[in-house]
């Protein structure tokens, strides 16, 4: 019979700790009571992805823990741990290109592509070429596309102001501009993206990083990396040393941006910390860069029991997952992973090794460190979590 916990974190430093109950409140306990119950015992500690705010962190712990719904197995662990972190990437993408003067954008540099696409290649030699051909295309088809009200209220672009953390308007770019930039732009990309990779996700992210827009974002996801980087130096470390001391194995499993907290965490631990038989790691679907992972490897090699499973999705079924949504609307035509590469990493393209296409250009190089793993059901960057198939073999 295994009990479950939640350790509720804000940059590291935990706020809160709860016995998971299928019904009733949810009583507080002390570490001590949690160090208590993995005395000799195993541990598993879960780390929710970075897409969801504490209420959904909270309700998914519940389930994973077997209160209805899809869960780890019955008897995996004496002790469940499900560590809830705070994050909202998607409300900083609300509305940017959907529904927006941008969405309008997007489609017109669309338009210019789809008339050229055919026989001879993306463009046609009879279209604009040069910028001031190009300026001149884009000035008079964004005329006849938007409305004087949209012309009005947009000739600014919507810009975060770093210091006071307020969104305010800003002479960032006229819409022209950004239409050019982001043409030029795509046009560099052609023959350097994955096979079959989506004409219209490669034109939303190229209008993104040209409206500077995707600045929200980058900041936004920059951010949830510092929060999880801040869990090796926050109380956190103390404690999951503790934990880690009292135990007789400890299974870290990492979902997206949670596989960068496990990396962050490892990579702080003391030469010395550990026999790496008892410390076991699992990614799903990890948000980590490829040069993230190889700056912990030595760290993983050390103090970790390898090789380490790494669960993802197929490149084809990665460029296939429409999960991305603002109010039940796919704004995205393709997985976080891949907005995170081309959009919120620096630099660009940021080569994120939970995407298959990174990820199988390494094999040889991480073999013995890791495994890979597509051979399951899961269909969806956010699904990991949620894939019975995946859990049954943590």
């Amino acid at each position: 019979m295994s009990v479950a916990f939640t350790v509720t974190t804000q940059r590291g430093s935990i706020q809160a700790r709860n016995t998971i109950q299928c019904a009733g409140t949810a009583p507080h306990v002390t570490e001590q009571d949690i160090l208590s119950a993995a005395r000799s015992g195993r541990v598993l500690v879960h780390f929710h992805g970075g897409l969801i705010d504490q209420a959904t962190g909270l309700r998914i712990a519940s389930r994973l823990s077997g209160c209805g719904g899809v869960h780890y197995p019955a008897g995996r662990a004496e002790v469940q741990l499900y560590v809830v972190w705070q994050s909202g990437l998607l409300d900083a993408l609300k509305g940017i290109l959907e529904g927006s003067v941008l969405g309008k954008v997007v489609k017109t540099i669309m338009n210019f592509f789809g008339a050229a696409r055919g026989a001879v290649g993306w463009r046609a030699t009879a279209l604009p070429d040069d910028d001031v051909s190009l300026e001149r295309y884009y000035r008079r088809e964004l005329q006849e596309a938007l409305s004087e009200q949209d012309l009005e209220a947009n000739d600014l672009l919507l810009e975060e102001d770093a210091r006071a953390g307020q969104k305010s308007f800003t002479a960032a770019a006229t819409l022209v501009t950004v239409a050019v930039n982001a043409t030029r732009a795509i046009l560099a990309r052609r023959g350097r993206n994955p096979p079959d990779y989506s004409f219209e996700a490669m034109v939303r992210e190229e209008v993104l990083n040209a409206s500077r827009l995707g600045l929200i974002g980058a900041r936004t996801w920059q951010q949830m990396k510092e929060d999880a980087a801040a869990h090796a130096t926050g109380n956190f470390m103390d404690f999951f040393k503790q934990l880690h001391a009292v135990s007789k194995e400890v299974t870290l499993v990492g979902h997206s941006t949670g596989a960068i907290l496990i990396a962050e965490l490892i990579r702080a631990l003391p030469a010395g910390f550990t026999d790496r038989r008892k410390l076991k790691v699992a990614f799903l679907a990890p948000a980590l860069t490829v040069n993230g992972l190889n700056a912990c490897q030595q760290a993983l090699r050390r103090h970790v029991a390898l090789p380490f499973p790494v669960y993802l999705m197929k490149s084809e079924v990665e460029m296939g997952d429409r999960s991305i949504t603002w109010g039940g609307v796919n704004f995205y035509p393709g997985s976080l992973l891949q907005l995170v590469n081309f959009v919120f990493e620096s630099p660009l393209p940021g080569q994120v090794m939970g995407w298959a296409y990174y990820a199988d250009q390494h094999r040889q190089e991480w073999s013995g460190l890791l495994t890979l793993h597509t051979d399951h059901n899961c269909t969806t960057h956010g699904g990991f979590d949620d894939a019975q198939d995946v859990l049954d073999r943590i």
